[in-house]
């Protein structure tokens, strides 16, 4: 079995493409967001829209919101 590697920008295309919802775990604790991938660059600046940001128990619901890359610590496809 060959093993491969997926480079993290390629993964990122991959949800823009297929216009998949997202979740999106940063450093700040029990802080996640939800949303679709509508842009992002080389240093994993991420725009999502359709967003929602949950904070422990708070639910937020943002139209677009733009995270820096150095505040994302996991990346994931939202299967929910």
């Amino acid at each position: 079995m060959k093993k491969l590697m997926v480079h993290p920008i390629n993964l990122l295309y991959r949800y823009l493409i297929g216009k998949n919802i997202i979740l999106v775990s940063l450093k700040e604790k029990n802080k996640t967001i939800n949303g679709k991938i509508i842009g992002f660059d080389e240093y994993m600046n991420i725009v999502l829209s359709e967003a929602v940001a949950k904070n422990k128990e708070v639910e937020k619901i943002k139209n677009l919101i733009l995270i820096k890359g150095n505040q994302i610590s996991e990346l994931s496809k939202n299967f929910s």
